[in-house]
């Protein structure tokens, strides 16, 4: 596998040569070999221009940061120290690495070789994502070029210098150093070399460089060269034990074997590694290389001398067999690296997709930036007009925003302020008229039952009791059976004194719900830490002062209870009525039924009372006592006041203390003109950014900018690469497959995320002799014929082949549909395997 490569998805077809002996072939075949040599020349022309598109897409991801927030496909070269790492690079690139200068030995380099027709180099620097916005900035701005690459050395020195590295110990480094080089006679290929795995030595040094080898090594969309030296035994190696590690199955490690030369021919150690260049010790996928290096007598010779000696060294020996060569495994990488790239890009762009936005929601809850006091006053500015419409919808009860939610939802239901505020009133008010009074009068003694706190429920009997020290210590000029004014204002005081506790702790509720809900409000307007420097230094006290004028007020009310009882409201005397009415009616009930009692005991027992014997019980004096008459009259006087009273007071509450003080203009609380009002020390109090916070907001914003670039390249890469809208034919002596494999079965599998539509086109190939009906899989107005129908020469037509391009189908059974450009194709049929050609 020297020249040619097995992959189903090589653009590249190379015939076998013809053995002796065999005889000429026929008219047919030299037709299909001449196709087959202009599609490889198509195919060859094909793959330096996409490889290098590809190649060009995936630097400037690298150079956008994008690897440190996402993998990207890569060909890392690891190995130990003295592995021949450094002769390996330069052969590929054929830059004389001077070796005493530890070039790569201190921190990941990105060598990208490009063709073009002068040859020059460039160097920059990719600044780690841990290095903050001024190290970033001084990282970025370096650059250099250079016309001869022996100014190379000199360049990576002040590139070193930039990033604070000397040739001490312990100078590693995150930041990656990107040298492109571009000449005429360079490949297409990009290659991220680590520093070399050491053995022994300083101990930080050994854990640093073991600690980024792994980094690398473990990413999944890295294929590993693992460098191992003939001079070694390969078992002592520690680059192929972490191979391994890394990649247990072998699939993305390609081992290559240097200094071959060094072993002697026909040794059990020459053996040792023939077997395994041949992948039968140690078994990579991507299988084995050898080169041979330059030695030490023939480190001043030219590169073409290298490449020379070593096509001498492998055409004779054990190592013919095997795969061996610079050239070989220059072409052997690219087309690796341009296969590997196709097939991850797609998924690659996806997870910039999820990165992009994870980053974006997590700068979304830091808010905007707030370093200077302007900022700062901008940021509360903002969110104080925000604040107040949500609070102003709130309290006035319109709940059309979104920010309301579901009344079903606990939340919901939170966030609608003055549906809370209105159900704390009510449960206020039935408090007050179940709870609010002192004591209760039952008629009868047996509803007395045992309870704890208000009300106290007396018969009126006991009612007088109470009453009776009041009227007789509070006797005046009244004349007999009148009562002291003022003895209502003493009954009714003693009588609601239990309206403060019950209102002092409705006034808590709502101040409780208020808070509540400003920080519900706040939620989705300020980042987590503003709201909580608004509670802190501004919102807290605000609310407090509220609360202290709520409560004032509040106490004002108290105190107009202690004054003399006043009312002009007519529900008083209407009230003191109705009590009365109900009282003379009970007694005249209880006359009735004592007369009724005494007829019966009577001789006439039988005979019904007369008008004269009803009147004259009605008539008889029911209260001897005057003082006992005083009584009855000012107890019925302050129940009737109470009732008032207490229907006036709960309004008040409402009104003045609840809605005046506390809830109606809530929006003020934090308000455009509060913010402008606010001191300088205030808002730096509430909105200054604590350094960590600045540090993880330069972190992202970095990381903002480094993937939007990075998806904005692989959009235009996969632009570059998708064929939207393309069609299929073969001819009709495929149609054995066709029957399996119509599109027809599988209907439209279009839908609104933009993947391709399949449609059958019953017409004839234009370009097909035979004329036969074909298969066509419509995808974007371009037509895919399979090789095998199309002759060379049509091939050739700029008019059929406008592009030279020939892309391969392939599937699988896990993921059915074909393949171009590597992107998967949705659709709900297969493919064999097989060469498409865009016509």
């Amino acid at each position: 596998m020297a020249d040619s490569f097995s992959d189903t998805n090589s653009l590249v077809a190379i015939d076998a040569p013809t053995p002796a002996g065999t005889p000429p072939p026929s008219p047919g075949r030299d037709r299909e070999r001449d196709r087959k040599t202009v599609v490889t020349r198509t195919l060859n022309s094909l793959q330096s221009e996409e490889q290098l598109k590809l190649l060009n897409e995936i630097d400037k991801l690298r150079s956008h940061g994008v690897n440190d927030f996402v993998s990207l496909p890569q060909l890392v070269v690891c190995g130990d120290q003295s592995s021949g790492k450094s002769s390996v690079l330069e052969a590929i690139t054929e830059i004389p690495f001077p070796r005493r200068d530890n070039l790569c030995t201190r921190f990941a380099t990105q060598i990208m070789l490009r063709r073009s027709p002068t040859t020059h180099a460039r160097v920059k620097i990719i600044p780690d994502s841990g290095r903050n916005s001024a190290d970033r900035a001084k990282l970025e701005a370096f650059t250099g070029e250079i016309k001869k690459l022996e100014e190379l050395p000199d360049l990576v020195e002040d590139a070193k210098a930039v990033m604070g590295i000397d040739d001490g110990e312990g100078a590693f480094c995150k930041d990656t150093l990107s040298i492109e080089i571009s000449g005429p006679d360079k490949p297409v290929l990009t290659i991220v070399d680590l520093p070399g795995l050491i053995h022994m030595g300083n101990k930080n040094d050994v854990e640093i460089v073991s600690d980024l080898v792994h980094r690398y090594m473990t990413d999944q969309r890295t294929i590993i060269l693992a460098v191992v030296t003939a001079k070694n035994d390969y078992a002592n190696q520690i680059v192929l034990k972490r191979a391994k590690e890394a990649d247990p199955e072998g699939s993305r490690t390609l081992g290559i074997i240097t200094k071959p030369d060094t072993l002697s021919a026909g040794s059990a150690s020459e053996s040792d590694f023939v077997n395994l260049a041949k992948n039968k010790d140690i078994f990579f996928k991507l299988g084995w290389h050898v080169l041979r290096n330059r030695n030490y007598e023939e480190r001043d010779c030219s590169f073409e001398e290298r490449h020379r000696l070593e096509r001498e060294f492998f055409s004779r020996g054990a190592w013919r067999g095997v795969d061996n060569g610079i050239e070989s495994l220059r072409s052997r990488l690219s087309v690796l690296l341009l296969n590997h790239i196709k097939r991850e890009l797609p998924r690659v762009h996806q997870e910039i997709v999820a990165a992009l936005r994870e980053c974006e929601a997590e700068l979304e809850l830091l808010g905007t930036r707030r370093t200077t006091p302007e900022e700062q006053r901008m940021v509360l500015l903002r969110a104080s007009e925000v604040f107040g419409g949500l609070c102003k919808s709130a309290v006035e009860g319109t709940y059309e925003h979104m920010f309301f939610g579901l009344t079903q939802e606990h939340e919901g239901s939170q966030k609608r302020l003055r549906a809370q505020v209105q159900a704390l009133g009510a449960d206020f008010a039935k408090k007050m008229r179940l709870k609010g009074h002192t004591r209760q009068i039952v008629e009868h003694e047996e509803d007395i039952t045992s309870q704890n706190g208000y009300p106290q429920a007396i018969t009126r009997a006991q009612a007088m009791e109470w009453v009776r020290p009041l009227l007789l210590g509070g006797r005046g000029r009244e004349l007999p059976g009148t009562f002291n004014p003022l003895l209502i204002s003493e009954l009714f005081w003693e009588q609601s004194k239990g309206w403060e506790a019950i209102t002092r702790r409705h006034l808590k509720k709502v101040y409780r719900k208020l808070n509540g809900f400003l920080r519900l409000a706040l939620v989705g307007v300020a980042p987590p830490d503003v709201i909580e420097g608004l509670f802190a230094n501004h919102i807290d006290q605000e609310m407090a002062e509220r609360f202290q004028r709520a409560n004032k007020e509040l106490e004002g009310l108290l105190n107009d209870r202690r004054r003399h009882a006043i009312t002009y409201n007519h529900y008083y005397t209407e009230n003191v009525q109705k009590i009365r009415d109900r009282r003379l009616k009970e007694q005249y009930e209880a006359v009735i039924e004592a007369a009724l009692q005494q007829q019966n005991k009577s001789s006439n027992s039988g005979a019904a009372l007369t008008k004269a014997q009803l009147m004259q019980a009605i008539s008889t004096p029911t209260e001897a006592s005057m003082e006992d008459y005083a009584c009855q009259e000012a107890l019925d006087s302050m129940l009737a006041f109470y009732k008032v009273a207490y229907k006036t007071f709960v309004d008040n509450v409402a009104t003045i203390v609840v809605e005046r003080r506390l809830v109606g203009d809530l929006w003020e609380i934090f308000s455009p003109l509060s913010v402008v009002r606010m001191s300088y020390e205030t808002i730096a109090a509430v909105c200054e950014e604590a350094p960590e916070d600045q540090k993880r907001r330069d972190r992202l914003e970095n990381k903002r900018i480094s993937l939007a670039g990075g998806l904005e390249v692989t959009g235009r890469a996969l632009r570059g690469v998708k064929c939207d809208r393309s069609t299929l034919h073969h001819d009709s002596d495929d149609s054995d497959d066709s029957d399996a494999e119509d599109p027809a079965d599988a209907g439209d599998d279009s839908d609104e995320e933009g993947e391709e539509c399949y449609e059958e086109d019953e017409e004839s190939s234009s370009i097909n002799s035979r004329k036969a009906a074909a298969t066509t899989i419509t995808t974007s107005g371009y037509s895919w014929s399979p090789l095998s129908t199309v002759p060379a020469q049509e091939i050739a037509k700029p008019e059929v082949n406008p592009f030279n391009r020939a892309f391969p189908v392939e599937s699988t059974a896990s993921s059915p549909g074909g393949s171009f450009f590597g992107n998967p194709m949705q659709a709900a049929y297969s493919f064999s395997p097989r060469m498409w050609l865009r016509v």
